[in-house]
C-alpha cells in the first residue's frame, strides 16, 4: 500500500470517527481533532459553533430522550486533495428514538474539511445537511441546540413509526469495488445478489458491489432468507409472498425457487412498509 494509499484510509476513518461522535453525543472524545478555527454548521439557522470550546459544549438537549441514535448505511468519498487539505463528503442514515414507541428514521450527508500537517490531521470545517428541507415550516426556539428537542417541540406526528433497527442487528463494514469503505447494519439492508465472485448489497437508499460469495452473506447476516440461489433477502423488507416472487415495501420483486417456497412460507412473518422512504435528516 502507497503512502497516498494510507493517507486516504486514515482520512477516511477520521471522518467515520467524527461523524460517529458526534451523533452519538460524545463530541469530548473528537476534541482533539479540532483545528483552533474549527466551524461547525448544522441543518437549522441557528445551528452552528465557532471553535472547538464551543463545539465542545454540544449537549443533550432539555426533555431530550437518552438513548443513543444508531448510525447506519454510512459512506465516505474524498473530494480533493492537493497535499495541505482534505475535502470529504459523506452521506448516512440515523435512526432517533423520540419517545417510547416512536422511531424517526432520517438521512443525513456531510461535509469535512481537513488541514494535513505532515502525518497529523487536523478538522476544520464540519456541515451536516438534510437530503431536503423537511419540515417546510415550524417554528423552534433558537435556543433549541439538537433535533431530538426539535421533534418534541413540532415534528412528533410527522415521525416514523417503524423501528427497522432490531436487536437482532448486526453491524457491517463493506468495502465496495472501487475500495470505498460503506459502514451499515443489516437491518439496512433490503437484500445481497450473487454476481459472479461479488455480491450486489441493495439498501433503501444505495446499492453497491461487495467482493464474496452469496453463501458467505448468508452465515453472518442473522434474518435474512435465502429465496433463490441467486438472492439472500432481509425478511423484514418483505410485504408479500406468492408462489415465485416476493414483493418488497419498496416495490421491487424478486424470484422465489420452487425448491424454497414451502421453507419460506413457515418462516416468513409480512412487515408493513415504513411510511415513505424515511423523511431526511436534521441534526
Amino acid at each position: 500500500m502507497t503512502r497516498k494509499q494510507d493517507l486516504q484510509n486514515t482520512v477516511l476513518d477520521l471522518s467515520h470517527k467524527v461523524v460517529k461522535s458526534f451523533y452519538s453525543r460524545r463530541t469530548e472524545t473528537i476534541l482533539p481533532l479540532l483545528d483552533e478555527q474549527f466551524l461547525w454548521i448544522g441543518s437549522l439557522s441557528f445551528q452552528w459553533t465557532e471553535g472547538p470550546a464551543a463545539f465542545g459544549q454540544l449537549k443533550r438537549g432539555e426533555g431530550e430522550s437518552t438513548s443513543v441514535p444508531d448510525i447506519g448505511n454510512e459512506y465516505y468519498n474524498i473530494l480533493s486533495s492537493d497535499g495541505k487539505s482534505w475535502v470529504v463528503c459523506g452521506r448516512f442514515t440515523v435512526s432517533l428514538r423520540v419517545d417510547a414507541d416512536v422511531i424517526c428514521r432520517l438521512l443525513i450527508r456531510v461535509t469535512l474539511v481537513w488541514s494535513q500537517k505532515g502525518e497529523r490531521f487536523s478538522l476544520l470545517h464540519l456541515h451536516s445537511s438534510c437530503a431536503k428541507d423537511y419540515p417546510p415550516a415550524g417554528n423552534s426556539s433558537q435556543e433549541t441546540r439538537s433535533f431530538c428537542q426539535y421533534l418534541h417541540e413540532n415534528l412528533h406526528e410527522n415521525a416514523v413509526s417503524r423501528d427497522m433497527t432490531p436487536e437482532t442487528s448486526i453491524r457491517l463494514s463493506l468495502r465496495d469495488e472501487a475500495g470505498h469503505l460503506h459502514y451499515l447494519t443489516s437491518s439496512e439492508i433490503l437484500y445481497v445478489k450473487a454476481s459472479n465472485q461479488w455480491c450486489h448489497i441493495v439498501t433503501s437508499f444505495d446499492q453497491f458491489l461487495s467482493f464474496g460469495s452469496l453463501t458467505s452473506f448468508e452465515e453472518k447476516l442473522p434474518g435474512f432468507l435465502r429465496i433463490h440461489r441467486s438472492y439472500l433477502v432481509n425478511s423484514q423488507a418483505i410485504e408479500k409472498l406468492r408462489f415465485n416472487r416476493v414483493y418488497l415495501w419498496n416495490h421491487e420483486e424478486l424470484p422465489v425457487s420452487k425448491k424454497r417456497y414451502q421453507e419460506i412460507k413457515k418462516v416468513f412473518k409480512p412487515s408493513p412498509p415504513p411510511e415513505s422512504l424515511t423523511p431526511p435528516i436534521l441534526f
